[in-house]
């Protein structure tokens, strides 16, 4: 069997916040796989990328909405036009591509129906499609409308170790005006509509026979979202923002600074963030979706109905009262060890070479 030797990410964003594709890419490089980093060029994305790198063994596709979706409506259409154009002429491509499917739909969940019709046609053209947790399956088979389980292969998303290890972090709670013994929770990363962070706030807000500080810290996506979580937060003291893009330094002082991550989302495939928190040694609040039923255990983290005041007091109410938090914070860490870049990018190259021999 032929030996992968040269891959392609695709859409490579160098420039991102998110050090994931740095480290998707240096897993493969660490089992000796030259990786091509394109960039997104707009019409017909694919085609041109295959196009331009005609050695690469493999193409490996990252989140791919803005082949197909837009803010405005008139701008998906002609992007859904020239995607099915796309697609046509991919039907007899030559090499094997893997879509790494991150998400269902946008975070904003524009353009629901248009976004579910490309995909599941994008999902005919590709040879494989890459799941990052076994509770995805199910979703994704339906809404692509996949006929064949075979084309769907999980395979984890890998930790940020790297990413903090070679930082020292410090508390910085004297600087934000929080007392040492004070119980603190911590919301991080880009905020957008959709992760449940307005929901949350508007709930814990409601919770008022408990001590806490509830710190908001990543860039919102829009300047109506910056209002509206001032809004509630000047509201109730024991919520602070920092509402700005935070630095890897900031974010490990800010976990040095915390008791528990908080992680709220309304709906989610994969969580890089909650791998982060891991990463880091953080202790983990969730909402009980099924992702995190199956990436989090209790060893190290409280789930339940975060929008619920009732259920949110009780989850509170006992990870205040843990006792051995250092506890907590080890087997954090060491649920993240197991997702190594390396093991995933074997994975991933075996993939691609199974589904170019079926092809043939």
């Amino acid at each position: 069997m032929k030996k992968i030797k040269k891959v392609a990410i695709f859409p490579w964003a160098e420039s991102s916040n998110n050090p994931y594709q740095k480290l998707f890419a240096r897993g493969f490089e660490k089992i000796n796989v030259e990786v091509v980093k394109p960039r997104y060029k707009k019409i017909f994305p694919i085609i041109n990328v295959l196009y331009e790198n005609e050695d690469i063994d493999a193409l490996f596709l990252d989140w791919v909405h803005p082949f197909y979706t837009a803010p405005s409506l008139g701008t998906t259409l002609i992007k859904t036009f020239l995607g099915e154009i796309e697609r046509w002429k991919l039907k007899n491509h030559t090499i094997p591509i893997i879509w790494n499917l991150h998400n269902l739909h946008r975070h904003d969940k524009l353009h629901l129906e248009l976004e579910k019709w490309n995909f599941q046609r994008l999902a005919k053209i590709v040879d494989g499609i890459r799941l990052f947790n076994s509770v995805s399956e199910e979703l994704a088979f339906k809404y692509l409308s996949i006929k064949d389980h075979n084309k769907l292969r999980i395979i984890p998303h890998g930790n940020y170790i790297s990413t903090f290890e070679h930082l020292k972090g410090i508390s910085i709670r004297k600087s934000l005006g929080i007392d040492e013994n004070t119980f603190v929770l911590l919301i991080f990363g880009n905020i957008r509509r959709g992760k449940g962070i307005l929901k949350f706030i508007q709930t814990i807000s409601r919770v008022r026979n408990l001590s806490f500080k509830l710190i908001i810290a990543g860039k919102p996506e829009s300047s109506d979202l910056v209002h509206e979580i001032k809004y509630i937060a000047n509201l109730d003291s024991r919520i602070k923002y920092i509402l700005r893009f935070i630095s890897n330094e900031e974010l490990l002082n800010l976990f040095h600074s915390s008791d528990f991550v908080v992680l709220p989302y309304e709906y989610i495939l994969n969580s890089g963030a909650a791998l982060t928190a891991m990463s880091c040694k953080m202790p983990i609040i969730a909402n009980d979706l099924p992702v995190f039923q199956e990436l989090l255990t209790n060893d190290f983290s409280f789930r339940g109905d975060l929008y619920n005041d009732k259920r949110l007091t009780k989850i509170l109410q006992k990870a205040q009262s843990v006792k051995e938090i250092e506890r907590m914070k080890e087997f954090a860490y060491k649920k993240a060890k197991e997702f190594s870049w390396e093991r995933i990018a074997e994975d991933l190259c075996q993939f691609a070479l199974e589904k170019n021999v079926n092809r043939r």
